[in-house]
């Protein structure tokens, strides 16, 4: 079948159409927490000008995808939502052919997919094929009655409360946890400076941007005045694990498992339900860990993620790693709010 020829037009050209488009968004059903803190966000950054963004029209001038385009240190990230009965196949190759033929969009290294755009499943070759690759992320819950291991006596690994003074060393330590990364980079850097943008995540969740901080689910080690490990909690549809960050040097000791079980444990006690946290696929070795402490899907769906231009971040040589196509799944990395995890 031969697709639908598309045209590219500024949204601010477009205001009315923009605003319909996005209620229209809006006013699905059904819509997850994801889908509602995602839309929301992109929204107030079109609004605000902070934002570029662009439709593109059908051969009747019908809004049929909206692309909110953000510029960052390493190019431009696209997020992509396609229009309520336009979700097929065809109209997103137009749209992807769209995206390739304009030069204001280049180099384009992240590309949304929204969780009302088609699942990964049905474009993945279509994208690929640009020199993209999928990091999806994925929503877990604690299910009720899940045993953790009896607190070890004597708090062996120094666990304390996060405090709100503790802020600038929260920063350096995200700085730590997620700089060693590409994918994080290339997926959540908004800043150039990557202290700045960890000062700015981190207040973000201390200020309660994503939901109310928990103080009683948060903690910290700390040596010689230096954090090494850290968990913040935010309330969110329940009680939402927002970071778990370890500083490369203190892996592989037990550290991010000892954050989680006493994050888990400050949670339950203080009555938030659901425990949940969100993570990007492939990080391997949180998923692993997640699941070992009982963590589950509440429902099997396609919550959203991100496309990465591999060569575009300097890594071309992972593309065969992570191809979707090839293994049958969605493979990705860890990731920022809402949720993570850096063991």
């Amino acid at each position: 079948m031969t697709p639908p020829p598309l045209t590219l037009r500024p949204t601010s050209e477009l205001p009315a159409e923009t605003a319909e488009l996005l209620e229209q968004l809006r006013c699905e059903s059904p819509r997850g927490p994801a889908d509602d803190w995602a839309l929301a966000g992109l929204t107030k950054h079109l609004s605000e000008g902070t934002q570029g963004g662009f439709l593109l029209l059908g051969p009747n001038d019908e809004a049929i995808c909206i692309l909110l385009d953000r510029i960052t240190p390493i190019g431009h990230r696209v997020s992509f939502l396609m229009a309520p009965g336009f979700r097929s196949e065809a109209s997103t190759q137009s749209a992807l052919v769209a995206l390739d033929s304009a030069p204001e969009l280049h180099p384009v290294v992240g590309l949304r997919v929204m969780a009302r755009s088609p699942p990964p499943e049905t474009i993945a070759e279509r994208i690929e094929l640009r020199g993209f690759r999928y990091f999806g992320r994925v929503d877990l819950e604690l299910p009720e009655g899940t045993a953790f291991p009896a607190q070890p006596p004597g708090n062996p690994l120094g666990l304390r409360p996060v405090q709100l003074a503790d802020t600038e060393a929260l920063a350096r330590l995200m700085r730590a946890a997620y700089s060693t990364d590409p994918y994080d980079v290339a997926i959540f850097l908004e800043r150039a400076d990557l202290l700045e943008d960890a000062r700015v995540s981190v207040d973000a969740i201390l200020s309660g941007k994503f939901g109310p901080w928990i103080p009683t689910g948060s903690f910290a080690q700390e040596i010689e005045g230096e954090l090494r490990g850290a968990v913040l909690t935010v309330r969110n549809d329940g009680g939402l694990i927002a970071e778990l960050l370890v500083d490369p040097r203190s892996r592989r000791v037990g550290l991010g498992r000892a954050l989680l079980e006493a994050s888990v444990r400050g949670l339950r006690e203080a009555g938030e339900r659901p425990v949940r946290l969100v993570y990007t696929r492939p990080n391997r070795q949180a998923e692993s860990l997640y699941v070992a402490m009982g963590f589950r899907p509440p429902v099997p769906e396609f919550v959203g993620g991100d496309w990465v231009n591999l060569a575009c971040i300097g890594h071309p040589e992972l593309a065969d790693e992570l191809r979707l196509t090839a293994s049958g799944g969605a493979m990705g990395s860890a990731s920022h709010l809402p949720a993570g995890a850096s063991e």
